[in-house]
């Protein structure tokens, strides 16, 4: 996953974080949009600086009128032209579309958003989402931030984000704060003390980021809004990584790897088996065959050596062979369906060549069981070959 934190004012770089499960850094830096990394769905925060909360209350059956529902509820609210403005409803606001209710309402300026993406878009970088670098929590959570150089607060409540004063004192005025979460930039934890006496947890920006890059929400919609393939693609990207670095899959990923060893020491136990056995039938073979010819002192393919033995014994004892031409032709005579006998007899080294032989004979021979009777027979255009068969 790549996490770029679109900058709040024209910038040429960006800062942006690598991470291999969505959940942990593995890697962040500041680059520009054609040297930045690839490292799957690419994901933009939108910084804090360029966003405002609202609350409305819907009506009934709203649907897909909700734009120009919202762009109405909003017009006195928005310092803007509400039309100039990019505005997501709440990721929970699905009933309240139907039903009517009370919902909460992004907004971002379009022109801005527009901007702040053209860069990325001329580089080839496509972002697959779009997400706030701080959101609404229901426990209320005091980030201090380094902007600039100045300390910033801001609290995050269930309806909305917002800046407080720049005063510790006057901040101490919102009933909220005193009970918040505190997360410090490292650079400004030393000043946590005096806007809240909770203890301050360090977050740096690139782990605020990583944890909006967590969020439910999504800007990528209305001129911002990916098609169904870039939707199922990052759908799959979300599953493997959930699948993959997910605790809740933890103990499936335990299980399939134990499976997994188990499979491998099985199969690891089974070749050893048949490559035992093997060797065994191997040895026995071989043991025989010294038995038969005990003149053979070298022993290097026992089977071929074997039928080289016994084809010089039967030959010295004037047997016939199998791949003598008399054999041969006495086989074929044997299965020769008709009297028409063939232009040309060639026979080489166990190779019988049969040319110009009818079509009707060759497909009569080509149905005998040559192999039983120790042979192979091949059909090349018009002529027929016979051969001895090559045992083991």
């Amino acid at each position: 996953m790549l996490i770029i934190h679109l900058p709040p004012h024209h910038s040429t770089t960006f800062e942006f974080v690598v991470s291999a499960d969505g959940l942990s850094m593995s890697g962040s830096g500041q680059a520009s949009a054609a040297q930045l990394p690839q490292s799957g769905e690419v994901v933009a925060v939108v910084p804090w600086q360029v966003l405002s909360w609202h609350t409305v209350h819907l009506p009934p059956g709203v649907g897909q009128r909700s734009n120009t529902v919202l762009e109405s509820l909003l017009e006195e609210q928005l310092l803007q032209d509400p039309q100039d403005m990019h505005l997501v409803l709440s990721p929970v606001s699905g009933k309240a579309l139907r039903n009517g209710g009370t919902v909460l309402v992004l907004a971002c300026a379009k022109a801005w958003l527009r901007q702040a993406l053209a860069a990325l878009h001329v580089a080839g970088v496509r972002v697959q989402r779009l997400v706030p670098e701080l959101q609404t929590s229901d426990a209320p959570a005091l980030h201090l931030l380094n902007d600039n150089g100045q300390l910033q607060a801001l609290l995050s409540q269930a309806d909305t984000v917002w800046r407080l004063p720049p005063q510790a004192a006057a901040a101490a005025s919102v009933a909220s704060v005193a009970n918040a979460a505190v997360w410090a930039e490292p650079s400004v934890a030393e000043h946590a003390s005096r806007w809240s006496e909770q203890p301050a947890q360090l977050q740096s920006a690139q782990q605020r980021w990583l944890q909006a890059a967590q969020s439910d929400w999504n800007m990528a919609q209305g001129e911002w809004a990916q098609n169904s393939r870039l939707r199922g693609q990052r759908w799959l990207q979300q599953a493997w990584r959930s699948l993959w670095h997910g605790p809740e899959w933890q103990s499936v990923r335990r299980g399939l790897l134990g499976l997994v060893l188990v499979q491998l020491v099985g199969l690891n136990a089974w070749a050893w088996r048949e490559q035992t056995a093997l060797q065994q039938q191997q040895a026995a073979l071989t043991q025989v065959f010294k038995d038969s010819f005990p003149k053979v002192t070298v022993v290097v393919d026992a089977p071929v050596q074997m039928q080289r033995e016994v084809q010089a014994l039967q030959q010295g004892a004037g047997l016939p062979q199998a791949a003598d031409l008399d054999a041969m032709l006495q086989t074929l005579s044997a299965h020769w369906p008709d009297h028409t006998p063939p232009a040309k007899i060639d026979y080489r080294l166990g190779e019988l060549r049969l040319t110009d032989v009818p079509a009707n004979t060759l497909q009569a021979l080509s149905q005998v069981p040559w192999t039983e009777l120790g042979y192979q027979f091949k059909q090349d255009g018009a002529q027929a070959v016979l051969r001895t068969e090559a045992k083991p």
